[in-house]
């Protein structure tokens, strides 16, 4: 029960953030449109849906153990959430210093909280895991880096359909 309230957190959380991209011409126009009814952001919904059902069939279908795909999509998750958590950390003393509120304090702590999340990622990689886990870090930088690259294409498409490049 506890992995399914955890999916379901992840999908609302994942297609608010794709529903608020859209909307800022970062992703694809129609997943930034609510449900007519329910107001929900149900394109990105089933974008995220599709995605999170097929990458564990496909590896059950790849004849991967259960306990590993679980093990593996778990690892993948973790990556994303810490290096969420690291941006969130990383922007803060920013945002703060934009709104004329910055202390030193907030510095310390993001730093701080900067330097646990680096550590627990280097030791998710050092020393070096063996075989599948060591190609996980890669997977998980590949796929961060195609969704920037489409969010950034998105974003200049935008630009220039509006005369603003």
């Amino acid at each position: 029960l506890s992995y399914f309230a955890c999916t379901l957190a992840q999908l609302n959380a994942g297609a608010r953030v794709l529903y608020h991209l859209a909307q800022e011409n970062m992703f694809a126009p129609r997943f930034g449109e609510a449900h007519p009814r329910n107001h929900t952001p149900h394109r990105a919904l089933a974008l995220l849906s599709i995605i999170g059902i097929a990458l564990p069939v496909g590896l059950l279908v790849a004849r991967v153990t259960l306990i590993d795909v679980v093990n593996y999509v778990t690892q993948l998750t973790s990556f994303g959430f810490i290096a969420s958590y690291f941006m969130v950390c990383l922007a803060l003393p920013f945002y703060l210093k934009r709104r004329g509120v910055l202390r030193a304090i907030d510095t310390i702590i993001a730093s701080g909280a900067m330097l646990i999340l680096g550590i627990v990622l280097l030791f998710s990689v050092v020393p070096v895991p063996p075989s599948p886990w060591l190609y996980l870090p890669y997977i998980f930088a590949l796929t961060l880096a195609a969704g920037v690259l489409i969010s950034v294409g998105y974003y200049r498409r935008a630009a220039r359909a509006f005369g603003n490049e």
